[in-house]
């Protein structure tokens, strides 16, 4: 599933001097999204993933450069890969399932579905050590409703929302469990407060 793949791309060694170079990283999704790297901008996290499946990468170099000893010693080494963020099957006994990049923040807009398949005739427990989803929200919300990001039990149909899972395990009463997370469009991959969860399961 395209869906829960991401581009990661990752500044591996840079010696650009922002007056006369950079590397501009430009994604056009829901919401653009365009990071300069150069020497100056030590701060910019030298990590970027995508949002969609599609990004613009652009060296820009002036013809002469001004700086001690010119334009010698320009360069800049990235590396891309494609990145599985979240969902998938679990069948394997004594795992974790995480939210988008945990631990850092996950992204806007994702979807992800987790299938935890046990054995025949084994049960699954599954208990969330963190567990923490902004509760920021779009339009009119209530208690587990309203475009907010949540958990939701498929099983059941229980939605999780804030820290309802916080140190709490939920039990299957069959051999498959699936699990459904949705981030709404609010915007928190660069907020300083840590969200997203991991879950820790079993079999019995």
């Amino acid at each position: 599933d395209l869906g829960q793949w991401r581009i990661k791309v990752v500044v591996e060694e840079m010696n650009l001097y922002c007056s006369s170079s950079s590397v501009l990283v430009m994604e056009d999704s829901e919401k653009t999204k365009r990071i300069r790297y150069c020497n100056e901008k030590v701060t910019t996290s030298k990590e970027f993933y995508s949002h969609e499946h599609l990004i613009t990468i652009k060296f820009k170099n002036k013809d002469k450069c001004l700086e001690e000893g010119g334009c010698e010693g320009t360069k800049v080494q990235m590396r891309l890969t494609a990145e599985y963020v979240c969902g998938g099957k679990f069948d394997v006994d004594n795992g974790v399932i995480t939210s988008p990049l945990y631990p850092k923040n996950y992204i806007n807009s994702e979807a992800c579905i987790y299938d935890i398949v046990a054995p025949k005739k084994k049960r699954i427990a599954l208990t969330c050590e963190y567990f923490n989803l902004s509760t920021k929200c779009i339009g009119h919300c209530g208690e587990h409703n309203g475009d907010k990001t949540y958990f939701q039990d498929i099983t059941t149909f229980e939605r999780y929302e804030g820290k309802d899972l916080e140190g709490k395990t939920i039990k299957s009463k069959k051999n498959h469990h699936t699990f459904y997370f949705l981030s709404n469009s609010k915007d928190v991959e660069d907020d300083h407060r840590q969200y997203g969860f991991s879950c820790s399961y079993h079999f019995f």
